[in-house]
Parts: C-alpha cells; structure tokens; sequence
C-alpha cells in the first residue's frame, strides 16, 4: 500500500508538473490539474493514461486496506470502496470526460467530468472521518489530531479552490485555484502515508 500511495504521489506531483512543461499555455499556479486534460491539450493522451494507472493504483489501496485487518469492521469494507470509487471517479471519470477548454461554455463531456470529479471528492473526504470511528480517539489521539488538522487545511483550501472555480474570482488568493487545489491534494497524501502506517498488518506493495 505504502508504495502504492508512493507511486500515485509521484505521479499527481512531479508528473503532472511536468506534463505542464510540455503544455506552454498551462499554468500550474492558476490553472486546475484538469486543464492538463482539456479537450484540446498536446497532452491529453498522456493524461488519459496516468488516469488509467490512477486508478489501477488506488483498486490496489482499497484491497491492500481492506487485506490488512485480520478483523474487517463495516466501516473499513465502506472505506475499502471508497478507495476504489475515488480512484474510479479522478482516474477514468475525470481523464476520459475532459474539461472544456478555458474560457470557452460548458460542454456534456465537462459536465460528465465535474460529476465523476465532484462523486470521488466526496469519496476522498469520507475516508479520514471514518477512520476516526475506526480508530478511536481514546486509543488514537495523536492520529486523531493530525487527521483534524490535516482535514481543516484541506476543507479550507478546497473551499477557495471551489469558490474561484464556479464563481470564476480572478482577485487575491482566488487567483490560485491550480494551488489551492494541490495543497488539498498534499493533505490528503500526506493522511494517506500516516493512515498506512497505523494499519494492523505490514503490507508489502
């Protein structure tokens, strides 16, 4: 699991940023991850296909979760498909239904993209706020106050990230959606790691 969320980290950071060298018009600070994939991008094939190993990689999360509890409680069977639903909805969803280009309306193929997205980010954030009835806080106090912290930057940088988004604000901090949007994603990669090494059983992979 551990090299699992090594390799998607890998991938959503460094790869993606040097997909953005290949596409002269992107901007990583203003722009979000999803314009790498626009209708129109040099670089939709090679989005495209990350999108197929993204989810590949998180259907292996969910059954390297799920095999490592010799008990398996309801919630860590629901977080099992979370996992796979997040990697389905960011991977395929998101990468075979391109954004429309910027500046340009909507398309259906945009509007399939912003449901497959808008679907695996309420799968992304259900998973830590499970986990903490998982591991409860009498036992697990450390782990609960990193989750909080980590979920309140989270929710705080995805809130500006969707509010210059959908209301299309262009002013101060708004200006960085393509930040904002991968400091949530930091967030959540970095509960990803603290997460693997709380779990029962040391996995290989």
């Amino acid at each position: 699991m551990m090299a699992c969320i090594g390799l998607l980290f890998i991938g959503e950071f460094f790869g993606n940023a040097y997909l953005g060298t290949l596409y002269p018009a992107y901007n990583w600070k203003t722009d979000s991850i999803s314009y790498l994939g626009q209708q129109n991008s040099p670089v939709l094939h090679y989005v495209q296909l990350w999108g197929i190993c993204f989810n590949v990689l998180y259907i292996l999360i969910g059954f390297a979760f799920y095999s490592s509890f010799t008990q398996k409680s309801l919630l860590v069977k629901i977080v099992s498909v979370l996992f796979v639903v997040y990697g389905l909805g960011e991977g395929l969803g998101s990468s075979f239904f391109p954004i429309n280009d910027k500046g340009t309306e909507l398309t259906q193929s945009a509007i399939f993209h912003n449901l497959f997205g808008g679907f695996a980010d309420v799968a992304l954030y259900s998973i830590p706020v499970l986990m903490l009835f998982e591991f409860t806080k009498e036992k697990h106090k450390r782990f609960h106050d990193n989750t909080y912290s980590l979920l309140a930057l989270a929710i705080i940088a995805c809130f500006i990230f969707l509010i210059a988004k959908y209301f299309h604000i262009d002013n101060g901090v708004f200006t960085y959606r393509g930040f904002w949007q991968r400091v949530f994603l930091l967030c959540f990669y970095i509960y990803f790691f603290m997460l693997a090494n709380k779990l029962p059983k040391p996995l290989k992979g």
